[in-house]
């Protein structure tokens, strides 16, 4: 049907994709303007997994336009995403003029913003500004006038003026998208009391249930507070979590109250999949990550170190991963290496270097338990590169059950895999490498960690005072610019 009406309208340069777990063994970009996506693809995959992924790894152009297509009315964009042009929601059924107003709006938008994001980290800032400011829409559509708020939003932040940033945030029409806006650089400037307003608002209102929750777990993992980010991740509808929310929520429950609680929450959901899916596949994946926090913790609950490493090898020898499919193929040498961690130094260092060559391909999940194995065979240089490389990767993440996952396992292996020495040399050379490249509000972030880690690392605090004024805040989090 889209494609009929997109034909008519002069676009029948048109790609079907019937089955979204193709999407994930793409190597090469797809050069698409426009992506409608289903908001339930199946496989335990939603819409905004696959934009995640998309544009995570770069596989769609920086000024591509998403939009997800929903039979629910009461549909909303809970966890909105993609910072720069607007993710949008059409309900079914549409009609011919639906369709056409949105390639139309597509058109202009790409007009508008692709000379901007097609060099938006390369221009200088002076001609960044310029750029910004000679847009002129004629046409007052409320969508293209939010998208240009956004242009300017990145502008401002990267011209150290947050206080300016967030009164044009609070100018956004759409509501769903100045809830992220509001939210993103208010995290990105540690200001809490400003997100709980914010987070209260939307709640009181009954709005971004799944987004108010990512956001407050977010803040309570990045404490180490797991019970009460356990707690806040139970308001969600937990008999209908899925994919990245189901794992995010297995290693909470793993945190918080132990591995079998974890593993019974994650049987009750395989016992009920198919194992052909890729939902099945997601939550082996999850089982596994539930063992290898476990084992490099020693926090069995009841089970020994051999109980669950030959439940490791089980799931190995017995592919209980369906072959070929996405995740099994992703993740199964890296099940390998942890393995091999715990036979013997010899077979693990060859397989680390292998999997080392591949280190600009891999994601978060990838790069953590590459950077566990680093650590433990004492490869302080590759330790170093995989950690910068997590740095780029996250810079792409918002907050996310994905994110929610990661910083679980990754407090995981900095606790179990470093020296306290060590991880505050790492901390320091990250957050100094952060501001020494311009990257205030990320190196912010990097020595927030190491001083909730080592609240006594006097000149590392009298940095971040510094930083702090030197990024345009009077505070970030507890801390008070002087």
């Amino acid at each position: 049907m889209f494609k009929d009406i997109l034909t008519q309208i002069g676009q029948p340069d048109v790609l079907l994709q019937s089955d979204a777990r193709q999407l994930f063994n793409r190597d090469k970009p797809l050069p698409c303007d426009l992506v409608l996506i289903n908001a339930d693809v199946g496989f335990g995959l939603s819409a905004p997994d696959i934009i995640r992924f998309l544009t995570r790894d770069n596989l769609v152009p920086a000024w591509c336009k998403f939009v997800i297509v929903s039979s629910d009315t009461s549909y909303q964009l809970s966890a909105p995403i993609f910072r720069y042009l607007q993710t949008e929601i059409l309900h079914l059924p549409v009609n011919f003029q639906n369709i056409r107003y949105l390639v139309y709006r597509t058109i202009t938008s790409i007009k508008l913003f692709k000379p901007i994001l097609a060099k938006l980290h390369k221009m200088a800032p002076a001609e960044l500004v310029k750029k910004v400011t000679d847009i002129n829409i004629k046409n007052r559509d409320p969508i293209l006038d939010d998208e240009l708020l956004v242009m300017k939003l990145q502008l401002l932040m990267q011209a150290k003026q947050p206080e300016l940033a967030l009164k044009l945030a609070n100018k956004i029409k759409d509501p769903a998208c100045q809830f992220r806006e509001l939210a993103y650089i208010n995290l990105v400037t540690g200001q809490d009391d400003a997100i709980n307003s914010l987070v209260a608002d939307a709640q009181k209102k009954n709005r971004f249930l799944f987004g108010r929750v990512y956001l407050m777990t977010y803040l309570n993992v990045a404490e180490r507070n797991y019970r009460s980010a356990l707690r806040l991740f139970q308001q969600l509808p937990l008999e209908s979590l899925r994919g990245n929310d189901a794992q995010a929520y297995a290693l909470l429950l793993q945190q918080a109250e132990g591995l079998q609680k974890a593993l019974s929450f994650i049987n009750g959901r395989l016992s009920k999949a198919s194992r052909t899916s890729m939902l099945y596949s997601n939550l082996i994946a999850t089982k596994t990550k539930l063992y290898f926090v476990a084992l490099a913790t020693g926090e069995l609950d009841s089970l020994s170190r051999v109980d669950v490493y030959m439940m490791l090898q089980e799931m190995a020898d017995h592919r209980i991963w369906q072959k070929g499919e996405f995740k099994y193929s992703v993740y199964a040498p890296f099940l390998g290496l942890g393995m091999a961690l715990h036979e013997g130094k010899a077979i693990a260092e060859e397989q680390f270097e292998l999997l080392l060559l591949q280190l600009k391909k891999l994601d978060m999940s990838q790069l953590n338990v590459l950077l566990y194995a680093a650590n433990k065979l004492e490869k302080h240089n590759a330790s170093r590169e995989i950690h910068e490389r997590l740095e780029q990767v996250l810079a792409k993440v918002e907050v996310s059950p994905e994110l929610i996952s990661y910083m679980i396992l990754h407090n995981i292996v900095l606790a179990t895999s470093m020296t306290e020495e060590r991880l505050k040399f790492r901390l320091e050379y990250l957050a100094l490498n952060h501001w020494q490249s311009g990257r205030y509000y990320r190196a912010l972030m990097r020595f927030k960690d190491l001083l909730s880690i080592f609240p006594d690392a006097e000149d590392s605090e009298q940095q971040m005072r510094r930083l702090i004024s030197e990024s345009g805040l009077t505070r970030y989090w507890r801390y008070i610019r002087s």
